[in-house]
């Protein structure tokens, strides 16, 4: 990542120069081209100046001095010899000079009777043209130039009227052009000496807020940059940058391996819930610096959300990235000193590798992220992915499509694990847990559909849903003579909803349950989401009389100051610990600290995930009372449940 932020920076410090080199050129090319345009206009005011002096002259040759030296006749047939002679003597003595070149008397009829060119004599002129100089009207245009034509020529046709009679004809006045340009040069020259002076003035003073402006967007086009493809927070990369470097890596050799891991800080809510999102920022900013020192260099660390990271470590396999997550891992370990306060976060993360587990970037990431949520499942810090787990296809798609229908259908059931107490082996209640009876794909369990749903507005229905027909097996139950608690696991979104309690109150009427046979198991973590809200729906619930459990317990870290708060009848032990405690004397330690504190406080212990007699028999000697797990029963339908109570109270 250092030698593509490197290159950032060595575009992002090239453009600016680049472009103000081209602002330049395009403002002294726009301030050029500009001058050129008032210079032509300024050329071809002058040159349209002598022309017009030009004609001015021609006219007053027509109008003042032919016909002082014309007869009539000389402009009704060709003048003949002598008459011819007289005219060439004075056309040679007064009037070729001063750049008259040529000069002919042009007929009615087109026709030239005289011209100082004594070949043209004869010759018949453009009708059209002599026509529309006969009304009155000077034609004048500029010939000549090229190789047959030289020298270029101002040619007029002027009218002419001589008496006696009052003949009308045509003077044809040629006048060469080279006094007229020099004349149109002379006065373009100054002007455009003055005009080309104060551009260049003008473009001086500009450099500088040129260059003024240019670098202030040099400043922007580097920030935009960088925000474009870094985190404002912790100054890594972002998503975006992220993805085009694992792309980039795919573009290089499809074959390489790599390996992308997604790295998630666990209740990260809870510290800017407890402590504030400033000091969460803070979390995040010395996390960031501890990730880059364990990171060897080539490896890419970014940020792709709140509290997610990315790291992409290229040429390793699966177990080179393994050892990489644990160094990942093990950098949180030390607590965070958040404003003089210790904090302590776990890590989680995610593995998938190039190219077995993807192709492209979006696939690398999305089953990073699936085995990122592996890992959470499976609280086991790490996790490789693995498609059998990975539910984010268009299969879970339309799974989910189906369960609103599901719910309508009534194809969700109720399977009912037993908890009994220890000192007699009593089954005393239950936790209901849903399956789906899918009508194609078979037995369901929650894995497949709760977690989808929980992020949609699927999951309250379902929450009523199971709660509404545990109610109903409790009272099918009693009707038995089986009198059991039921536990219902509610949901974060349930301890949210503020209309829980009343919904609660009328089902627990409806059905005619007593309050205190149902059981609110909630987790720590739903607990740390909204602590306010959560302590208002838990108390209301409460007042109804409605036992309240703690579910995996032990995971967190923060819910012990809300134990003395909140109206909590019984703490679950988590089953990572229970499972361990006869192997494990740190895990046993933590079992026996857990019970002595449910007991030191009034609250009812149950342990879950017992799967031996070793496991009971220790569970009893530390005083727990509840015992849930393998070891009684897996979750089973009613009818079966309904059996094993029946055959553990006859034993």
């Amino acid at each position: 990542m250092r030698a593509a932020a490197a290159r950032s920076r060595t575009a992002a410090g090239e453009r600016p120069p680049r472009l103000l080199l081209r602002f330049a050129v395009l403002s002294a090319l726009g301030i050029g081209l500009a001058a050129a345009a008032i210079l032509v206009v300024v050329r071809h005011a002058g040159t349209s100046t002598a022309e017009r002096g030009a004609i001015r002259q021609a006219r007053l040759l027509a109008d003042a001095v032919l016909p002082e030296q014309l007869r009539a006749e000389d402009a009704l047939a060709p003048v003949p010899g002598e008459r011819r002679a007289e005219l060439d003597r004075f056309f040679e003595r007064s009037v070729l000079r001063d750049g008259t070149v040529r000069v002919s008397i042009v007929a009615a009829d087109g026709r030239i009777t005289y011209s100082t060119d004594h070949r043209l004599i004869g010759a018949t002129r453009q009708i059209p043209r002599v026509a529309e100089a006969r009304t009155g009207q000077i034609v004048a245009q500029v010939r000549g130039g090229g190789p047959q034509t030289a020298p270029r020529v101002l040619d007029a046709l002027v009218p002419l009227v001589l008496s006696p009679g009052g003949v009308r004809a045509v003077a044809d006045v040629e006048q060469d052009y080279r006094p007229i340009e020099a004349a149109a040069r002379r006065a373009f020259l100054p002007v455009a000496a003055v005009l080309e002076a104060l551009l260049v003035v003008l473009f001086l003073v500009l450099a500088p807020a040129l260059v003024a402006v240019t670098r202030r967007i040099r400043r922007q086009v580097a920030e935009i940059e960088r925000s474009a493809t870094h985190d404002a927070l912790t100054e890594l990369p972002n998503r975006v940058a992220f993805g085009e470097r694992v792309a980039e890596l795919l573009a290089q050799d499809r074959a390489a391996p790599f390996a992308v891991l997604h790295v998630d800080v666990e209740r990260f809510g809870e510290v800017n819930e407890t402590l504030g999102h400033d000091r969460g920022d803070e979390l995040l900013t010395q996390l960031a610096s501890r990730l880059r020192s364990a990171l060897r260099d080539g490896s890419v660390l970014a940020r792709l959300d709140a509290d997610e990271f990315g790291v992409l470590v290229p040429g390793v396999g699966v177990e080179q990235a393994r050892a990489v997550a644990t160094r990942v891992r093990a950098a949180a370990d030390a607590p965070f000193q958040l404003s003089g306060v210790p904090v302590g976060v776990e890590l989680s993360a995610g593995i998938a590798a190039a190219p077995a587990h993807g192709s492209t970037a979006e696939a690398l990431l999305q089953h990073a992220d699936v085995a990122l949520s592996l890992a959470k499942r499976q609280r086991s810090g790490y996790a490789v992915y693995d498609p059998a787990f990975d539910t984010r296809d268009t299969e879970r798609l339309t799974l989910l499509g189906e369960l609103r229908d599901a719910l309508e259908r009534e194809e969700l059931v109720l399977f009912f694990q037993p908890r009994a107490r220890l000192d007699s082996g009593e089954i005393r209640a239950v936790e209901a847990l849903v399956r789906w009876q899918h009508h194609e794909r078979g037995l369901l369990g929650p894995g497949a559909f709760v977690p989808a749903a929980e992020h949609t507005g699927l999951i309250r229905p379902l929450g009523r849903y199971v709660l509404e027909r545990a109610l109903r097996q409790q009272v099918a139950w009693r009707r038995e003579g089986i009198d059991l608690e039921v536990g219902v696991n509610l949901t974060m979104v349930d301890l949210l909803d503020a209309a829980l309690p009343d919904e609660v109150a009328a089902l627990l009427r409806r059905e005619g349950v007593q309050a205190s046979r149902l059981v609110a198991e909630i987790t720590e973590s739903s607990l740390m989401s909204d602590p306010v809200r959560v302590h208002d729906v838990v108390t209301r619930l409460s007042a109804l009389g409605v036992r309240i459990a703690v579910d995996d317990f032990g995971t967190g870290y923060s819910s012990l100051a809300y134990l003395s708060r909140l109206p909590v009848d019984e703490i679950k032990i988590d089953r990572s610990f229970v499972q361990a405690m006869t192997e494990r004397p740190e895990d046993a330690s933590i079992v026996a600290s857990i019970v002595d504190l449910a007991r030191n406080l009034g609250l009812a212990c149950v342990a879950e995930g017992v799967e031996t007699q070793a496991h009971w028999d220790a569970l009893r000697r530390l005083g727990c009372d509840h015992a849930q797990g393998y070891l009684l029963g897996k979750p089973m339908p009613a009818d079966a449940l309904a059996d094993l109570v029946r055959a553990r109270a006859a034993a």
